[in-house]
């Protein structure tokens, strides 16, 4: 039979175990609630680098090519979709094969982004209307 000072040593010790779970949940939740924080910025950072090297990109196409139209789509056109894996997602038009190579590879040396080059004459019916409906044009000659 337990004495009364046992149980009461025994009851303490389970009050302070009790009290340590608490506290240590209370640090790993407050630890996650940074740690997300932290990623957020860090994609928001990552979002803000992918307009600018996008805007970089086409700036320098119209200058050097002056393609028809740029049309843009994907996860950099909704901030709320944009991860550490998006890329940037670009059709252009009015331009011939051996420029889109050319595109691709000015594009790639201004990024670390993935680039994912459409060329808009080249792709299906249905793949334009997708285009259409996803995406804006961001360049457009008058």
């Amino acid at each position: 039979m337990i004495g009364i000072y046992e149980a009461s040593e025994e009851k303490e010790k389970l009050t302070m175990d009790s009290h340590q779970r608490s506290s240590q949940v209370q640090e790993t939740v407050a630890f996650l609630q940074r740690r997300a924080k932290e990623q957020e910025k860090k994609r928001l950072r990552l979002w803000e680098q992918a307009r600018e090297d996008a805007e970089q990109i086409l700036q320098y196409w119209i200058e050097t090519y002056q393609p028809t139209r740029v049309w843009q789509w994907g996860s950099l056109l909704k901030r709320e979709e944009f991860s550490e894996i998006s890329d940037l997602d670009f059709a252009v038009e009015g331009l011939n094969s051996v420029q889109m190579l050319q595109l691709l590879a000015d594009a790639e040396e201004r990024s670390n982004f993935p680039i994912d080059l459409l060329h808009w004459e080249t792709l299906s019916p249905g793949v334009q209307q997708l285009v259409k409906l996803r995406g804006q044009i961001v360049y457009e000659f008058d």
